[in-house]
């Protein structure tokens, strides 16, 4: 597999956690935001791949939602990727449509990781 297209914007390191805020190519489903959580020493671990709820009207139903967490995980050597993902279907629609939504998201899923 290819690694895919990635811009770094920023990044921010504080008690150990280094957070980078980056947008890389997610294939059929375009230019994805995402924020790369990790320890900031570099040192290797596991990996977590987060999913945000699809909570229509929330603040942090996007790559924000989870990222509290992530950075609790990192000084433990852990490395999360939190991506932002927005198929365009109307919300009150996912309901209906839940298992066509979360299977739609595969194609983000192999450029993240």
């Amino acid at each position: 597999m290819d690694v895919p297209a990635t811009k770094i914007h920023g990044e921010e390191t504080a008690d150990g956690v280094a957070v980078t805020d980056v947008t890389f190519d997610g294939g059929e489903i375009g230019d994805t935001e995402a924020y790369l959580v990790a320890p900031s020493d570099g040192g290797s671990g596991p990996a977590v791949l987060w999913f945000r709820w699809l909570e229509g009207g929330s603040p942090t139903s996007n790559r924000t939602e989870f990222l509290e967490e992530a950075r609790g995980y990192a000084p433990r050597g852990v490395t999360s990727l939190l991506r932002t993902y927005d198929a365009g279907h109307e919300l009150d629609a996912v309901a209906r449509a839940d298992r066509e939504t979360w299977l739609s998201q595969r194609f983000g899923l192999e450029p993240g990781a």
